[in-house]
C-alpha cells in the first residue's frame, strides 16, 4: 500500500475515532506526503459518515431493547432493509462480545 493511500487511512480512522491529536499528526503527514486539502477533506467526511452510520446503529439498537419501533436509516444501508442493517449490527455487537469474552478467559489463563 502506498504511502499516500495510509495516511489517508489514518486521518478517516482519527476523525470516526474522534482523535484530534492523531489527525494533528497525520495531517502533518498528509502534507509531506503530497495529499491535498480537498483529499484530506473526502476523507474526514467519509470517516464521518461512517461515524454517523454507527450513531444511527446503536440508537436502533437502544430502541430496539426499550422495545420502542421506530428506526433510523443508516447511511451505510442505502438500498438495504433497516431491520437488516440492525440485524449486521447486532452480529457484529455479538462478535466482539465474544473476542473480548476469549481476551478475557486468555488473560486469566495466563495469570494462572
Amino acid at each position: 500500500m502506498d504511502e499516500r493511500t495510509k495516511v489517508l487511512i489514518c486521518l478517516g480512522s482519527a476523525t470516526a475515532a474522534n482523535c484530534i491529536p492523531c489527525f494533528e499528526y497525520y495531517f502533518g503527514k498528509a502534507k509531506a506526503v503530497g495529499l491535498t486539502s480537498e483529499e484530506i477533506q473526502e476523507a474526514a467526511d467519509l470517516a464521518s459518515q461512517v461515524k454517523k452510520g454507527a450513531h444511527m446503529a446503536i440508537k436502533n439498537c437502544i430502541n430496539g431493547l426499550m422495545g420502542e419501533e421506530k428506526k433510523y436509516a443508516l447511511p451505510c444501508a442505502i438500498g438495504r432493509p433497516v431491520k437488516r442493517a440492525a440485524d449486521d449490527f447486532n452480529r457484529i455487537q455479538r462478535w466482539n462480545f465474544g473476542i473480548s469474552m476469549i481476551s478475557t478467559i486468555a488473560r486469566l489463563e495466563s495469570s494462572s
